[in-house]
């Protein structure tokens, strides 16, 4: 928002939308270590001889656990990106998903 925008959304009393609520600040801190983790098993991975890392992506249960765990944190991933690039609204105005939803 420019200046402008801002201050007549405060004489408005528009409360400005917090960019990533506390519960997202917690889970972007989760996300950090997740990352490190991540590296670490990708290192691990790199060092096993490839027998052993075939065998382990062949148990199929292993897997489906994994990929359900990779999904769970790509979405909370998306939810923390979607909610920090999302514009605030200014009072008055309606962007484009607005009208939208008013056409539904």
């Amino acid at each position: 928002m420019n200046r402008s925008e801002y201050l007549l959304s405060r004489a408005c009393g528009y409360e400005l939308k917090a960019r990533l609520t506390p519960a997202q600040t917690a889970v972007r801190d989760e996300l950090i270590i997740a990352r490190s983790d991540y590296a670490k098993y990708t290192s691990m991975l790199n060092a096993m001889p490839q027998h052993e890392r075939m065998a382990m992506f062949r148990n199929q249960p292993w897997m489906i656990e994994a990929l359900g765990r990779l999904r769970r944190t790509a979405d909370l991933i998306t939810e923390i990106i979607n909610r920090y690039f999302s514009p605030n609204r200014i009072p008055g105005t309606s962007s484009e998903t607005d009208k939208e939803q008013e056409a539904t």
